[in-house]
């Protein structure tokens, strides 16, 4: 009797066990979607990409700024760091994401996410991305690796995290990927409608004296100025304002570290300095 309660037992065990690979691999082969549909809306290219063309050197021919334009060509200045920073750090990767529009993308079932794999130029360097999509409650994933042949493969150059329905997300850039790589940049952005309502660039890395500095670009719903930027440089722990009219160009800036109030410096629709009571 026991010995016959010892082999019910064992037998009972191994279909026990056997139950759960059953149930186990039924379930894994469930979970693997081969239809997902469409793949998820690429983030626009403004989530990713600032504009600085606002405010473009005025010089006269001497190579100096006009007197009558000063208050708009100090505007302008407070973008030289961030254009560097720009030139510098996101070449590559702004391509890379650019291109991305003009390619379809494929699904992986068994990794549950989405590839754009493609080769984009630039300069006389022919570069292999690899962008992917994973949808993940409510939210898309989003990593893109780049290879530069005889140089690095799969770099993750960005990552980030974007609402399913587009609304906004977030960015994180890297450098220097064939040496001393570590994120540099973090990208916050918002859309309202069919544009970014705000982008904010921030420095994150931590080896630059600029660490924590930022530059925001917004739309308001104001008429007389419908735009604006914050400038906060962390090295001077200064923040600077400017508002303009993306339409007229007029506008104006307030910079406590380089006027020493906190009054407001404007400019017309020609871009000469005028008084802001005006």
């Amino acid at each position: 009797m026991k010995q016959w309660i010892c082999t019910w037992t064992a037998r009972m065990t191994v279909v026990a066990m056997l139950s759960v690979v059953v149930l186990s691999s039924c379930s894994k082969e469930e979970d693997v979607i081969n239809d997902p549909g469409i793949a998820p809306t690429l983030p626009p290219s403004s989530s990713f990409i600032m504009d600085f063309s606002t405010f473009p050197s005025e010089q006269s021919e001497n190579g100096r700024f006009e007197e009558t334009k000063l208050h708009y060509a100090h505007a302008g200045l407070s973008f030289l760091f961030w254009q560097s920073v720009i030139g510098l750090q996101m070449i590559v990767p702004v391509a890379a994401f650019q291109a991305s529009f003009d390619q379809e993308a494929v699904y992986i079932p068994s990794e549950q996410q989405w590839n754009w794999s493609y080769e984009v130029a630039h300069g006389n360097t022919t570069y292999q991305a690899n962008l992917y999509a994973k949808p993940l409650n409510g939210n898309v994933d989003w990593k893109m690796y780049i290879s530069k042949s005889d140089a690095y493969e799969d770099f993750l150059w960005f990552q980030g995290t974007s609402a399913i329905d587009g609304s906004n997300g977030t960015w994180t850039v890297s450098v220097e990927p064939a040496g001393n790589a570590r994120e540099a940049l973090f990208i916050d952005w918002k859309k309202t409608d069919d544009e970014v309502a705000s982008i904010r660039y921030t420095v994150i890395d931590q080896s630059s004296d600029q660490e924590d500095s930022y530059i925001e670009y917004g739309k308001t719903d104001d008429d007389t100025f419908d735009s604006y930027y914050w400038v906060f440089l962390a090295s001077e722990n200064n923040l600077m304002k400017i508002d303009y009219n993306s339409v007229t160009k007029a506008g104006r800036v307030q910079n406590p570290g380089y006027f020493e109030d906190d009054d407001w410096r404007c400019w017309s629709s020609d871009l000469v300095d005028t008084d802001c009571s005006n």
